[in-house]
């Protein structure tokens, strides 16, 4: 392998991984399992260290990424704050703690702070003189997204910290935001009756119902605060002035912060590992859905010493649990489309519950997939959520049927010819297949687009049922008497489409470039072009001379795709025709 294939590498795997941090840190949406980005991050780091010469200064393996935070209010950390190194094996674990107890060559035994590893939100309060002041999430470490304004929601938070302790002017409290698991079921049952969309998980409850907007309806106090540690603290001779993780998490729950019985101090690693276990074994027998122990030295002295990496504590880890696994049967196997045409085959089966999470349906990303786990309908298989997220098959466990799978010749929406390359499906009628048009309208007017509120999917389908659509322009055509003859929509949501697909005109250069739905054309290189160029005209007449000429800092698959795309006409008619609706703001 020569050494631009290396470096392509390197970078498409950077470029993949901080996607993925900006996705789950700043958007909330979860892509990958925990894991197999553990498992990502540890291929570029090996990359990195044998390759040394194309390391960079802003790599994931070294630093937390300063992403463009798209958020209402931004809150400040006074210290940042740090992920955890994450761990699978009783190998890593050891690891860890020989790497410990080589640094620090102590003659007493090392004592530990085992936490539970709770599955919620980040967040970091601020009490200054001992009255709450800020609740923010963790957002990129350095900035969070301000939520005090649902403080009423979240149990476990004292708006006043007692003043008979000797309080600090300024302090930094750090926790977690969670639902219980049995809360997380029954809003999940009120959201359904109202025939609105539920959370996929307890994680993704808790972040939803702690950033939802000051104006929103839903109104309820299911969420709960448990703490576990400290950012800044102003003046040392105070209340926290310890040497002790395990006594400030006692002194924290004398202030009020309820965080009992979720931590146990040990000075044997084996007892640890023992506690690991057992937790692992009786975890589905908690209030809490939790997906590790968090595992600290507890002296405060040595976890200064030993210090902090710039993305990780070095006196930490979460070992994790491994996935979980449950066995059910293939109801079904169908074929869905995306916005860029590909086909995706999905398997639904009998219903399984695992880690508290309802599983209907599996993504099996491709045919090469299908063809190596010889799946077919009627199947009896093996399933497992990777890091208690994302459910892949395992394996078939029993064979129910030996046909195979015919393979769709024709998109099952528009009825055009699949194109098959290396068994990657693709709709060869891009502008007319309906469920594509639907697709791309859809991410033309989604959050991080030109967001059009209560435009999603369903609504778009819904339209293009009666009238036909192709393109955004035809939604801005809209007027109330073509939205009153559609069932089912009455004045009142009429009006609201109407009135959010006005406010969808004022956008941002990189957002509507994004809208656009270009092949390898993310968010971040979006924002990249945006900077590059003051307004879409300019970027279509110069993009090209810029890359030619090493002016544009994109790689070789996001110019052939953002070419292929300006090289349509089709394209461009519609970029130039929409550009007499909508006002494109520099960033």
């Amino acid at each position: 392998m020569n050494n631009k294939n290396i470096e392509n590498i390197i970078y498409n795997l950077r470029k993949k991984i901080i996607s993925l941090e900006y996705r789950y840190f700043i958007l909330n949406k979860i892509k990958i399992s925990d894991y197999e980005y553990d498992l990502l991050l540890k291929k570029l780091k090996y990359l990195e260290d044998k390759y040394p010469e194309y390391k960079t200064k802003n790599s994931p393996t070294i630093k937390i990424n300063n992403f463009i935070l798209n958020l209402r209010d931004n809150i400040k950390h006074f210290n940042i704050m740090l992920s955890l190194k994450t761990i699978y094996s009783f190998e890593e674990y050891n690891k860890f703690i020989n790497k410990i107890n080589n640094k620090l060559n102590l003659i007493n035994k090392i004592e530990y702070c085992c936490e539970y590893k709770l599955d919620g939100l980040a967040a970091n309060l601020i009490y200054k003189k001992g009255i709450l002041i800020s609740i923010s999430t963790r957002g990129n470490g350095l900035y969070g997204e301000s939520i005090y304004h649902n403080i009423d929601n979240i149990n476990g938070i004292p708006k006043k910290l007692n003043k008979k302790f000797l309080l600090p002017n300024l302090v930094e409290i750090r926790g977690e935001i969670c639902i219980s698991n049995k809360e997380f079921f029954n809003f999940n049952k009120k959201l359904k009756l109202k025939n609105k969309k539920t959370f996929s998980n307890s994680r993704n409850a808790a972040s939803g119902l702690a950033r939802q907007k000051k104006n929103n309806s839903i109104k309820n106090n299911i969420l709960n605060f448990f703490c576990y540690g400290l950012g800044k603290i102003t003046n040392k001779n105070s209340i926290f002035n310890n040497n002790s993780q395990f006594e400030i998490l006692n002194i924290l729950n004398n202030l009020g912060f309820n965080y009992k019985n979720k931590y146990k101090k040990f000075n044997n690693i084996d007892s640890i590992y023992k506690y690991y276990l057992n937790l692992k074994k009786n975890r589905h027998k908690l209030k809490y859905s939790i997906d590790g122990l968090v595992v600290k030295i507890d002296s405060i002295n040595l976890q200064n010493k030993l210090g902090l990496s710039s993305k990780f504590p070095n006196w930490a880890v979460a070992y994790k649990f491994p996935s979980e696994e449950a066995v059910t049967y293939v109801k079904n196997i169908y074929f869905d489309i995306t916005k860029t045409g590909t086909l995706i085959p999905i398997a639904e089966i009998n219903e399984v519950i695992i880690s508290g999470v309802l599983i209907k349906k599996i993504y099996l990303n491709n045919i090469n997939k299908m063809i190596k786990l010889n799946i077919n309908i009627g199947d009896k298989i093996l399933i497992k959520r990777s890091g208690d997220v994302i459910p892949t098959i395992k394996n078939v466990i029993e064979k129910k049927n030996n046909k195979i799978i015919n393979i769709p010749e024709n998109c099952p929406s528009c009825n055009s010819k699949i194109e098959n390359i290396n068994n990657i499906l693709k709709c060869s009628y891009s502008f007319f297949c309906k469920s594509q048009i639907n697709n791309k309208i859809n991410h033309f007017f989604s959050k991080d687009c030109n967001f059009a509120k209560g435009l999603g999917k369903k609504t778009i389908n819904i339209i293009n049922k009666y009238i036909k659509i192709n393109s955004p322009i035809d939604l801005y055509n809209l007027n109330i008497n073509n939205l009153l003859l559609i069932p089912n929509i009455k004045f009142k949501k009429a009006n609201n489409i109407l009135n959010s697909l006005e406010i969808s005109k004022n956008t941002t250069l990189y957002k509507f470039i994004y809208s656009l739905g270009i092949n390898n054309i993310g968010k971040k290189t979006s924002i990249k072009l945006s900077l590059k160029y003051n307004n879409i005209l300019k970027l279509i007449k110069e993009y090209k001379n810029d890359y030619i000429n090493n002016k544009l800092n994109i790689n070789k698959n996001e110019f052939n795709s953002l070419n292929n795309f300006m090289n349509n006409k089709i394209n461009i008619d519609l970029i130039y025709k929409l550009t007499n609706y909508l006002n494109i703001k520099n960033n």
